[in-house]
């Protein structure tokens, strides 16, 4: 009977001993994918807000001088990012990009419009709307990323 006590004793033991070592290893698995995200946040911050800039003026109103500017200076943010993590990338960089590419490519419309040799182009009837509603939803995707609120940190 007490060998069987003692056997039982051993078991519970054991057991608590595994769940101690389970909650161990998820606690550093949280805390490796915490310092990942904040690695990440850090790595990105000034392209972000080069990209947060752009979109700030677009919402009020902008010059193309201004406007060519700040994507400008987003640009150059984007080039001097550092390589990052595979999560850090699909979740911040490549929306960013992706809106880059839409402020890239209302530049080039709106520049080509105004400096256009046959007078085709009437800069009052370009609409830029579109491409800049989806670079801001590109946006968000990478806000709510830093944010955490894009459930990837959950």
């Amino acid at each position: 009977e007490l060998a069987l006590s003692r056997a039982g004793a051993n078991s519970v033991a054991e057991a608590e001993a595994k769940e101690r070592e389970a909650e161990r290893e998820r606690l550093a698995a949280l805390a490796e994918k915490e310092a990942a995200h904040e690695e990440c946040v850090a790595a990105t911050a000034d392209y972000l807000a080069a990209v947060q800039d752009v979109d700030a003026v677009v919402s009020i109103g902008v010059n193309l001088q201004d406007y060519g500017d700040l994507v400008r200076d987003a640009a150059i943010a984007q080039r001097r990012l550092a390589p990052v993590a595979p999560a850090c990338q699909s979740g911040v960089v490549d929306p960013l990009d992706e809106a880059m590419g839409e402020y890239t490519d209302v530049a080039s419309e709106w520049n080509d419009c105004i400096f256009d040799d046959d007078f085709s182009c009437d800069v009052d009837d370009l609409d830029l709307s579109t491409p800049w509603l989806a670079a801001s939803v590109a946006l968000l995707t990478a806000e709510d990323f830093v944010a955490g609120t894009d459930g990837a940190n959950a």
